[in-house]
């Protein structure tokens, strides 16, 4: 038995479920961060605009693979996102 597949047995709703409740921390955080941290609180959208990749998928409309591929690079743009603001920001404060 492949590592998850017990997963394969919680109905999609479930998933569509959790994707919503995550989309509420990441727009808590975006409002926490968006006045001391504004780079950070507008790369978060990134994190957010991942969620209905996985709708898509839960709706039938793309597979898995894009669904976790187009997440990947949606994280991946996030965290160069971050971390490219937070050098100008401590570089600015020099």
């Amino acid at each position: 038995m492949p590592l998850g597949e017990f997963l394969e047995d919680f109905p999609g709703v479930l998933f569509v479920a959790i994707h919503v409740v995550m989309v509420g921390i990441g727009l808590w955080a975006i409002f926490r961060l968006r006045e001391e941290h504004p780079v950070a609180a507008r790369a978060l959208w990134l994190y957010v605009a991942v969620h209905p990749v996985f709708w898509a998928f839960w709706a039938g409309l793309i597979t898995l693979k894009a669904a976790a591929v187009t997440e990947q690079t949606l994280i991946m743009a996030m965290v160069v996102w971050i971390a490219l603001g937070a050098r100008r920001a401590a570089s600015r404060a020099a």
